[in-house]
């Protein structure tokens, strides 16, 4: 029994993806994706089974996911042979969250913990554009402060030896998986390769590639859509719409072509990031867990210089407008659908940018 606990901005959702496309291939060598409804992707299913073992009510409506743990519970108690539970909100629970699913899980099978992760600074970069993707309206300063106190949501989950330090409390090391993401693995095949090393499978044997990925938007991109949750006022927790929303303008934004300004960690950030980054390679070899990769991966590699680091806190008026201009553009000339933006926002962008 195979729990992929995290983290996030780490490849899951491709890693996740591929898992579903490849389930009928996967099953015919032992290896189970367990699914629960044939309305739903097993990516899907395990999402609203994270959710509901949490005790999370998001992305759906009240209660959608009430019942779904216990269902995949029933699910893997009744299959023989490898299963594989993947999600990143598993990562920073509460230590009865844990208890619970370890309970569950590990009653009938050897269970077996993994955790995928990469460059610290990185992640970091990425993990503030989700966090505002998913509705946060804070600036990448105080993230990266609230990071560095470990006090909000993604340094939590971020965190190697806490995620496995509470996952893992009671598995001996040799069930304890660390995959390492490597740099410059822009179509995630070597991340693949590696995390079909944990599942004893050759990577061949799930040919079919991820549709769905989740890529890091630029730091124009980002201010663009932080500025929209501040003047919209819209939650992911509050508006129902919103995912719609912010999934048509991040298509939108996705989709452009020329230059882009990327998210890199502040100069000043560098030192920190990376002695805790150290740390948690070094405790990855005293602990002699299982590691698919190298513990150095984790290491922010290069650096920018402080007089060309671009602050996204601090880009010009007219730079995010141009972009928002741009995005009704391509809205209006290739004549997209806009169902899936609630007619308020539409009607408060044309208002405030035409």
């Amino acid at each position: 029994m195979f729990l992929h606990v995290g983290a996030p901005k780490s490849g899951t959702t491709y890693l996740q993806d591929r898992l579903s496309r490849n389930a009928r291939q996967l099953r015919g060598y032992g290896v189970h994706v367990p699914n629960l409804f044939p309305s739903l992707t097993p990516a899907r299913a395990q999402f609203r089974a994270a959710l509901d073992l949490l005790g999370q009510d998001w992305g759906g409506p009240e209660r959608h996911a009430a019942g779904h743990w216990e269902r995949l519970v029933e699910k893997v108690r009744g299959t023989t042979g490898t299963v594989i539970i993947s999600h990143e909100i598993f990562a920073p629970a509460p230590a009865r969250v844990i208890e619970k699913a370890v309970r569950d899980l590990g009653r009938d099978a050897e269970l077996h913990i993994v955790y995928t992760a990469r460059d610290f600074g990185r992640s970091l970069t990425s993990a503030w554009q989700e966090s505002v993707k998913k509705g946060r309206r804070w600036h990448l300063r105080k993230f990266l402060d609230l990071a560095r106190e470990r006090r909000n949501w993604f340094a939590k989950a971020l965190d190697l030896p806490a995620v496995l330090g509470g996952w893992g409390t009671d598995l001996p090391p040799e069930r304890i998986h660390v995959v390492t993401a490597p740099s410059g693995d822009g179509d995630g095949s070597a991340l693949w390769d590696r995390f079909c090393d944990v599942l004893g499978v050759p990577p061949g044997l799930a040919p079919r590639h991820a549709k769905r990925s989740n890529p890091s938007l630029d730091a124009v991109a980002t201010e663009l859509i932080r500025r929209a949750n501040v003047r919209f006022g819209v939650d992911a927790n509050t508006d129902p719409n919103r995912d719609r929303y912010v999934d048509a303008l991040v298509d939108l934004l996705q989709a452009r072509q020329g230059e882009t300004i990327p998210i890199e960690l502040p100069p000043r950030d560098l030192p920190w990031v990376t002695e805790r980054a150290r740390g948690w390679a070094d405790w990855i070899v005293e602990r002699d867990v299982v590691v698919h990769g190298d513990p150095e991966d984790l290491i922010p590699t290069g650096s920018v210089a402080e007089g060309s680091w671009v602050n996204p806190d601090a880009l010009p008026r007219h730079v995010v407008l141009g972009l928002a201009l741009d995005a009704l553009h391509d809205v209006a000339t290739t004549k997209r659908d806009l169902a899936a933006v609630p007619d308020r926002i539409v009607t408060a962008v044309r208002q405030r940018l035409l």
